[in-house]
């Protein structure tokens, strides 16, 4: 190959240590320098390549200059484009350059392309670049007569793989620019866990896709041809059923599904039915089952179909699926270790239809020998499911503590979050006699951890509308216990779970927060444990916060100076309430005011219907809530109140609104005057709208004597502050 002639920064002749240090620092392809290795590059087209991306890092200064340095590139890559796809350095730059590149550019690299196809969709490196040029080029499909052009390129690539199906579909490279080419065809990106290996998954930095996307807004008709095409030719394969099982060829169907499920509904319905009768898992004599469970569920690859298939089945459709295909075996496959992740599949896409009850009834009896057999997911599913079915729930509890052996006696029933917590029976959490069951509670043994399906498994009963003996469980949690719970990471999202519940009561809730008093400052200074405390302060009242905050600013200067408790002390405002604890509860009832605005500015809390009526009640003259969306958003959403003494304000959240949009609304009244508070969250109206009752000079009158009790407030703050704070 000729080495580049622009762009060189070094002269032609090079010394052998030079050769060295490029060898280095391409540790990638250090066999890339080996004769015979393909895809093997002189140094002159390495280094060239190199400093292409130290170019595209360094960006460039205007669309421009960047234009006329992709054309440079790709004009000294006419001609070229196989043979540097195959070397692996040098495709990793080429997959970021076309990120950059603009239909002409990718027109001229799909002609280089298709001149030896054949060989590029068998090539390692060679597939990534293609894989990246056919996906920047349904994003230029609709850009005039570069658009036709390419769609003309992704044309004849697509009758290249349609030509040589059959070896494409069991190559363990070609498979994927298969993939690629079905999302295009279709104008669906499937997630990246059905159209990437793992391995590719975990080298990639970047997020990966997890939920099926538009390419196209309108697909072309001759691409919606192609597309057709090749699904036919998979369909009158005379290989199909070798395609189930398959390493390779069983996740091509799985994107073809979910293309086809988007794309053209019908034609997902036959590839299914296809899929179905071929695997031979539809019952040929329901009379007489076989327990069996069929190979294609127990085998590695076609469970990872199946579930894309349960995914794809149409509502219609899916009772009598369920009954040939999945009724007979619920049981064997939930007790076996890859099976059960289609039950898994089968239960999630089940729960808001009639089936449900059938399969909860088979499984519900049988929960204690799947935990026995550590299955989390299967009981983990039914739990969910069980929060749209309430009829089903009472039965769902009674079968899971039955399960860890704590649903009888009744006494037992108080242990049961350890239980579950814990993954554990009662025999196992507590060993000895019935005798040392009811001994001192102070020697009974403690949580050590929390488990993770345990703590999910709770947060789903929590859920649930009838979950008694789950909140008395928590109730009855010692000390030591919450605090085992508070800093362990799956438990800190329990207890969030359990105060922001709408099924616990505020009482105990209170009850519950007023526990964790005791180790309150160990668990502050814990790194799970101080956002355990953050988020039960966010959820709890504002009694059990000044309790909280209490027992926190006994020990102000440890939290404060500790690595993370000075999170809990600067969220809290700990600081705040010892100096000035009226002004703290002022801040946090600005707090609560606050996200009550934000959750129904959002829609939490009220449907569009109870807003508009709000709305209407409220007037023209009155200031409604949603009249902030504007200032909201110019906020981010995100409007932080400082706290006095560190800020030079002590506004209220209608001040802040009011440096923005500064609305003409009447000044807000102090909130020490409650029953002035109750007068105005009791009328919206302004004065102009209200009738003449004869009060008018004795509410200007309160009005003035509360605004000038304000002033003189705030000038009583600032000189505490200047005491407190002379610097500032």
């Amino acid at each position: 190959m000729a080495a580049p002639t622009h762009m060189s920064r070094f002269p032609a002749r090079k010394n052998m240590f030079k050769k060295k240090i490029h060898q280095a620092k391409d540790k990638g392809v250090k066999d890339d320098t080996h004769d015979g290795r393909v895809g093997r590059l002189d140094e002159h087209t390495m280094g060239y390549y190199r400093r292409v991306a130290d170019t595209i890092k360094d960006a460039f200064q205007d669309e421009a200059e960047q234009g006329l340095f992709l054309d440079n590139v790709f004009d000294q890559m006419e001609g070229e484009q196989v043979q540097l796809c195959r070397n692996q350095t040098v495709s990793r730059i080429l997959e970021e350059l076309l990120c950059l590149a603009r239909p002409s550019h990718l027109r001229r690299f799909l002609s280089g392309i298709l001149g030896e196809f054949e060989v590029v969709v068998r090539d390692r490196f060679a597939g990534h670049v293609v894989q990246k040029a056919l996906l920047q080029t349904a994003k230029s499909l609709d850009d005039g007569e570069e658009g036709a052009e390419l769609q003309e390129k992704v044309l004849s690539m697509a009758d290249l793989l349609l030509a040589d199906l059959n070896a494409v579909m069991m190559d363990t490279y070609g498979n994927h620019i298969l993939r690629t080419m079905l999302q295009v065809l279709g104008g669906v990106r499937v997630p990246d866990q059905v159209a990437r290996s793992r391995l590719s998954r975990e080298q990639q930095d970047k997020e990966t896709s997890k939920e099926t996307k538009q390419l196209l807004k309108k697909v072309p008709e001759k691409m919606q041809l192609s597309l057709k095409k090749i699904t036919n030719t998979l369909l009158s394969a005379e290989n199909f059923n070798e395609y189930l099982l398959h390493r390779t060829s069983g996740p091509v169907l799985e994107v073809l599904l979910l293309v086809l499920q988007q794309s053209h509904p019908a034609l997902c319905h036959r590839v299914g039915q296809a899929i179905l009768k071929k695997s031979k898992v539809m019952s040929k004599n329901p009379a007489q089952p076989d327990k069996r469970v069929p190979v294609v569920f127990t085998d590695s690859v076609g469970s990872h179909l199946f579930e894309v298939v349960i995914e794809v089945v149409s509502s219609e459709a899916f009772s009598e699926v369920y009954s040939q295909c999945f009724g007979n075996y619920l049981l064997e496959m939930a007790l076996h270790p890859v099976a059960n992740f289609v039950l898994q599949k089968l239960i999630k896409r089940s729960a808001r239809e009639e089936e449900f009850s059938e399969m909860f009834d088979k499984l519900s009896a049988n929960l204690e020998a799947i935990l026995g057999v550590n299955h989390m997911g299967v009981v983990l599913r039914l739990a969910e499911s069980c929060v749209h079915h309430p009829t089903k729930q009472r039965a769902f509890l009674q079968g899971l503590l039955s399960a860890f052996h704590c649903w009888e006696p009744r006494e037992r029933q108080s242990s049961c979050v350890l239980l579950i917590a814990g993954m554990v029976t009662h025999e196992v959490f507590f060993p000895g006699s019935k005798e040392d069951e009811e001994q001192d509670t102070k020697l009974k043994p403690g949580l050590t951890e929390v488990n993770l399906h345990g703590s999910l498994l709770l947060q789903q009963l929590l859920k649930f509308h009838h979950c008694g003996p789950v909140i008395a469980g928590f109730m009855a949690l010692r000390d030591d216990d919450l605090t085992t719970v508070a800093c362990s990471p799956s438990g800190s999202y329990l207890l969030e779970a359990f105060v922001t519940s709408s099924v616990v009561s505020e009482k105990k809730k209170d009850r519950f927060v007023a526990q964790l008093q005791t180790n309150c400052f160990k668990i502050a200074c814990h790194k799970t444990g101080s956002r355990s405390i953050e988020a039960i302060f966010k959820a709890a009242s504002l009694k059990t916060k000044t309790a909280l905050v209490q027992v926190l600013s006994e020990k102000d200067k440890q939290l404060q100076s500790d690595h993370f408790g000075k999170f809990v002390y600067r969220n809290c405002a700990v600081g705040l309430y010892k100096l000035r604890p009226q002004d703290w509860e002022e801040l946090q009832g600005r707090e609560s005011k606050k996200r009550k605005l934000f959750a129904e500015i959002i829609g939490e809390g009220e449907d569009r219907a109870s807003k508009k009526k709000r709305r209407q009640l409220e007037g023209d003259a009155g200031q409604p809530l949603s009249s902030y969306s504007d200032e909201m958003l110019a906020l981010g959403m995100t409007v932080k109140e400082k706290e006095i003494g560190e800020s030079d304000e002590d506004d209220d959240i209608d001040d802040i609104f009011g440096k923005i949009s500064k609305p003409a609304v009447k000044p807000s009244v102090s909130p020490q005057n409650k029953s002035s508070k109750r007068r105005r969250s009791a009328s919206t109206h302004d004065e102009k709208d209200k009738p003449d009752t004869g009060h008018g000079q004795s509410s200007d009158k309160e009005e003035k004597t509360h605004s000038k009790a304000r002033k003189s407030k705030k000038k009583l703050h600032k000189k505490e502050r200047e005491k407190i704070c002379p610097d500032n």
